[in-house]
């Protein structure tokens, strides 16, 4: 994977993180579980 395609996904994940976390979360576990997710899927 080049360097510019992981940078491109990167701020994509970022900005869908921004998106997520910018939503009230009924608990603090959704908000880790938002969190957990953008873990799981940028590694």
């Amino acid at each position: 994977m080049d360097n510019e395609r992981i940078l491109t996904d990167l701020g994509k994940a970022i900005s869908e993180l921004k998106h997520a976390l910018s939503i009230k979360a009924e608990t603090n576990l959704i908000k880790a579980g938002c969190i957990q997710y953008f873990e799981f899927c940028f590694e």
